[in-house]
């Protein structure tokens, strides 16, 4: 959402002050100016080495990255290119997907490469030119003790577009602030792991 912000900011840098706030549509507008960006029940995910429609691949609700967070994650941009779509950096991307389930003790039971050829396959399956896309990693169903032995579970899903903003948002630019929230101190949490617990607070 930042690098979106700046890029309106930058676009809107030659206009004066009133009139970006008169440009600026009302808070009521603002639904009917955003893109749906849900997933469908037939689109392609990959799920522990299998490809699944979206509507099938299921979680229990004993999952213990569902209770504590116990995840990891990337986004990963795919552009539509001359050559086909390609990926923006997959290796870093992967790299670090790596090492924040190491951060966390939690294990990928796959290899850069497999996950890499299932990214591949499901852009493919789904036909996408561009898109983002989402490895996931969790700890899946054993019991609810905090510190329970969990298998780990392993998905890749992408959608077409992440960002929820159509042409007419990004025309007239979008309301900022300031948070009231500071973000945790590294020696509270590994602020280097990209995980699904502390993401939300970050």
């Amino acid at each position: 959402m930042y690098f979106h912000a700046l890029r309106y900011l930058i676009g809107m840098a030659s206009r004066t002050h009133s009139d970006i706030l008169e440009a600026v549509p009302d808070e009521a507008e603002f639904p009917a100016l955003a893109k749906d960006v849900s997933f469908h029940e037939d689109s392609w995910v990959w799920l522990n080495g299998k490809f699944l429609r979206h509507g099938e691949s299921v979680t229990p609700v004993s999952a213990h990255g569902l209770h504590y967070g116990t995840g990891v994650f990337e986004g990963v941009r795919c552009y539509d290119t001359t050559n086909g779509p390609a990926l923006f950096r997959m290796k870093e991307h992967m790299d670090r997907f790596f090492a924040s389930a190491k951060v966390y003790g939690i294990e990928i039971p796959y290899t850069l490469e497999e996950l890499t050829e299932a990214t591949c396959e499901v852009i493919r399956r789904n036909e996408f030119k561009s898109c983002y896309v989402r490895p996931l990693c969790y700890l899946g169903t054993n019991s609810l003790g905090i510190s329970s032995k969990c298998p780990s579970e392993v998905a890749v899903l992408a959608v077409p577009d992440l960002s929820n903003s159509t042409k007419a948002l990004k025309s007239c630019g979008i309301r900022a602030m300031t948070s009231s929230w500071i973000k945790f101190d590294r020696r509270m949490m590994p602020t280097t792991a990209k995980a699904s617990g502390q993401y939300l607070p970050k």
